[in-house]
């Protein structure tokens, strides 16, 4: 599996992009996904520090971060996500905020109008929907790495299994999940402009499973899936 887009999946599902005016004199840039510390979390934030030859991984009382704000360093990893466009919209949006601070240096006035929406954006950032999502060329890796940061495995009392997945004000990633590994749940709107798919189907949960073998989760996810696996491999009564 391809770490670079795996990364991606889990920054878009976990992680934040920040620009940050210090005392309306100087910005401050940052790339950080924060995880629950655990082990198999942070050996995995140390896994994608090697691979990407950036960033800094921190320990901080109960979470574990994957960091970057060195600015030589961010202008290489600007490189990386203008090869691989994110595919959420919230990101998209907080990329080019991100990226056009980076690049111009804008005034506390500007900055603070940009972000308000004041001041009208200069760059356009395109919608893309659920089929352009799912043709992108790094989107199996990238779907990983998501589910990593936002799926839920759930096995009951009763012994039956569903996986969940869900994203605040964007249906177009929840639906290329869908389509990609062919639920038949609709795709639910919930409180908060919440979207959330989930799935029991013994067929398609047969497929997710296939699909992350394949393409396997590498932090603390992996031992509920690996449970789930196990409940699904288990004879009927």
């Amino acid at each position: 599996m391809n770490l670079t887009h795996f990364f991606l999946g889990l920054l878009e599902g976990n992680g934040s992009i920040q620009v940050n005016h210090w005392k309306k004199t100087t910005l401050q840039f940052r790339i950080v996904i924060k995880l629950k510390y655990t082990q198999h979390n942070y050996n995995m934030l140390i896994k994608l520090r090697d691979h990407l030859k950036c960033m800094k991984v921190h320990v901080r009382h109960n979470a574990v971060l994957l960091i970057e704000n060195d600015k030589k360093a961010l202008h290489k990893l600007c490189i990386l996500f203008d090869k691989h466009p994110f595919l959420t919209q919230h990101k998209r949006k907080q990329y080019a905020f991100f990226k056009y601070c980076l690049q111009n240096t804008p005034t506390f006035s500007e900055y603070m109008g940009l972000k308000s929406g004041n001041i009208q954006f200069p760059y356009t950032i395109n919608h893309m929907d659920a089929e352009q999502i799912v043709a992108s060329s790094y989107y199996s890796g990238w779907v990983a790495g998501f589910i990593e940061a936002e799926g839920c495995f759930c096995v009951r009392k009763n012994t039956t299994q569903s996986f969940s997945i869900g994203q605040k004000n964007d249906a177009s990633i929840v639906l290329s999940i869908k389509y990609f590994f062919g639920f038949q749940n609709k795709v639910q709107h919930k409180k908060q402009n919440m979207y959330v798919l989930e799935g029991s189907h013994r067929h398609v949960l047969g497929k997710l499973i296939e699909f992350l073998q394949k393409y396997p989760l590498l932090g603390e996810k992996r031992v509920s899936f690996e449970k789930f696996v196990q409940r699904y491999n288990m004879p009927k009564k």
